[in-house]
């Protein structure tokens, strides 16, 4: 279906194109398939866990109220399939204290419903 849109053409899938999934089979399922395709999973796997996730996929993205500075760092310390540091993401994030506290934390996304309340937070 992906391929049908259009979304698998060079330019899509170097920079702008991320599967997510809650399922951690789905992105694996994805990163075989389509190894150059970016992935993330939806969730907090335990740090014990990262390795066998990094194997597969580029980003961890836990909701915010399951973030900790700690656990930032933790993902941050693994390689995902394509040699760059895993990155979190986190997810759902509509008002300005979460957005300066996961901002904090390092994230290297924010998802959020509020856009506007979430660029001004962090730009302080």
């Amino acid at each position: 279906m992906l391929g049908n849109e259009g979304w698998l053409d060079r330019a899509h899938v170097r920079g702008r194109l991320v599967v997510q999934s809650f399922s951690a089979d789905s992105v694996r399922t994805v990163h075989d398939l389509r190894p150059a395709v970016k992935t993330g999973f939806l969730g907090t796997p335990p740090v014990s866990d990262l390795p066998a996730y990094a194997a597969f996929t580029d980003q961890i993205n836990p909701t915010y109220a399951s973030l900790s500075a700690g656990y930032v760092t933790a993902v941050h310390a693994f390689k995902g399939p394509h040699g760059k540091p895993l990155e979190v993401c986190t997810w759902t994030v509509n008002d300005a204290a979460a957005a300066r506290r996961v901002a904090g934390y390092g994230v290297d996304g924010i998802i959020t419903n509020t856009p506007d309340v979430v660029r001004d937070a962090v730009r302080g």
